[in-house]
């Protein structure tokens, strides 16, 4: 849960979220209220196999101030045990991917990309590519 409180005017709430997940050993799905309750999301995950290397995403979010739903399918396949691979696509014609790979053991390179296809008689909006860099600690990778 998370609520922030704006400085400058006690007592109001600047923004707050609140959801719930349910967790399976192949599977797990939540629902989150956001954006002081003018969004919901519902989303699952299915591992595939048993090694969790695969996954399926479904998510579906409704934002009721511009009553406007959004659908995004997306996957992930972990190639070999320090690189990662994952896609997804939504009904408002945006598609992305990602590629991580861990180059030591704390740290990960992230090559990302989002296309954008509003319309088809339109030239494709290509978001540029990003770079990124992150250390992580020890603590939190699980495999150690």
């Amino acid at each position: 849960m998370q609520v922030p409180i704006n400085n400058k005017f006690w007592g109001r709430f600047s923004k707050y979220n609140v959801g719930i997940s349910v967790n399976k050993p192949d599977s797990s799905a939540s629902i989150i209220f956001g954006d002081k309750g003018d969004t919901i999301k519902a989303s699952f995950i299915h591992h595939l196999d048993i090694s969790k290397k695969t996954a399926a995403v479904g998510e579906i979010t409704k934002r009721f101030s511009l009553n406007e739903n959004t659908f995004t399918v997306g996957g992930s396949y972990a190639v070999d045990s320090l690189t990662v691979v994952k896609g997804k696509l939504n009904n408002h014609e945006k598609r992305g991917a990602v590629l991580q790979h861990e180059i030591f053991l704390i740290s990960l390179v992230t090559v990302s990309s989002e296309l954008e296809t509003n319309a088809l008689d339109k030239t494709p909006k290509f978001v540029s590519p990003s770079l990124s860099y992150s250390c992580i600690r020890n603590d939190t990778l699980g495999r150690m």
